[in-house]
């Protein structure tokens, strides 16, 4: 309490964004399987330059952030098991994220684990980039 103000230190905020700052930048967040191939896929698409796996924001994590010309594009993989009761959760964060200049790609996970193909992704980019738009599904 004295130190921190809070019974729980993570129940600040910026206690919270310090922690996911550390996390990134020692290579130590959290991350699935899916998750990885994703962003391993979007790497060898877009650039090393251009994609930044387990991304923070705040208090939030990206799972890879897309970076094209001033475009900062927030690539969601939402696995089944943990994202088929999260509608009003991924909605709040959603739109704290658009509040804050950020596009988002979410790609709706199945029981496969199945990702999208190239064509999808870059045709889901260019929907949000060329055309204006905040949110696309895949």
């Amino acid at each position: 309490m004295r130190k921190y103000g809070v019974s729980n230190p993570y129940q600040s905020k910026e206690i919270q964004a310090k922690a996911k700052q550390t996390l990134y930048k020692n290579s130590t967040n959290s991350t699935s399987k899916v998750e990885k191939i994703l962003c391993k896929q979007l790497i060898d698409m877009f650039g090393e330059d251009k994609c930044f796996p387990s991304y923070p924001v705040g208090e939030l994590t990206l799972d890879c952030l897309l970076i094209l010309n001033d475009n900062k594009i927030d690539i969601e993989y939402d696995g089944y098991y943990w994202h088929k009761n999260r509608g009003q959760k991924d909605g709040a964060r959603n739109a704290v994220l658009m509040d804050k200049g950020y596009r988002i790609i979410r790609i709706k996970g199945n029981n496969q684990d199945t990702l999208p193909s190239n064509e999808q992704i870059i045709n889901a980019v260019d929907y949000l980039v060329k055309d204006n738009h905040h949110l696309v599904f895949i």
